[in-house]
């Protein structure tokens, strides 16, 4: 594996910072095509409490190389980075030829260029539109950064708070989901992944 330390590429977005560069790798000869990998990163210094992790290059099959929030949601999103701050390290969960390898072919290689980041936002209000007597659509701007969209069930503590699995689409200024109406009561908000 050959690792290199970048300077982001410019330009980075408006709000993102990335105080530690980013890390370019490439992983080859991988025991199938279309293997899953695990790469872990290890940092000597605390992971501040609100960092997120970004990836550069083609969020989309054929899609131009642009900045991405990746981040590690097991149910919803098979790869990303899992960001485990107690222990100071990041683990990359990677798969060959999915999100997060930039050629999107299962050719036994991976090829990654990414990094830790910090994302300054202002806060974003969820807007909540009724489609139709059993939908409603769920918006906030796209400002609001690596936040997601999250749900619970109940205020009883402990309130536990779980990504919403729905897609998100971008248009304009917004990202929105639209949901269901007849899932029971169903709470949300915009919170770190």
């Amino acid at each position: 594996m050959n690792v290199v330390a970048l300077a982001p590429p410019a330009p980075t977005l408006p709000d993102v910072s990335f105080p530690r560069g980013l890390i370019q790798f490439r992983l080859e000869g991988l025991p199938t095509l279309g293997a899953s990998v695990m790469v872990t990163q290890i940092f000597q210094a605390a992971l501040p409490a609100n960092l997120t992790f970004y990836k550069y290059g083609s969020a989309a099959p054929g899609a131009a190389a642009s900045y991405y929030p990746f981040m590690y949601h097991p149910a919803s999103s098979p790869t990303g980075a899992e960001i485990i701050r107690a222990e100071n390290k990041i683990i990359l969960h990677l798969k060959d030829g999915a999100l997060g390898d930039d050629d999107w072919i299962e050719n036994g290689v991976v090829t990654d260029a990414s990094g830790p980041a910090l994302v300054s936002v202002e806060p974003a209000a969820l807007s909540i539109s009724i489609l139709s007597p059993t939908q409603a659509q769920i918006s906030w701007p796209v400002s609001a950064g690596a936040l997601v969209l999250q749900y619970t069930v109940s205020f009883v503590p402990p309130i536990t708070w779980q990504p919403d699995n729905h897609p998100t689409t971008i248009n304009g200024p917004l990202k929105s989901v639209t949901v269901d109406l007849g899932n029971g009561d169903r709470f949300y908000t915009l919170g770190t992944p």
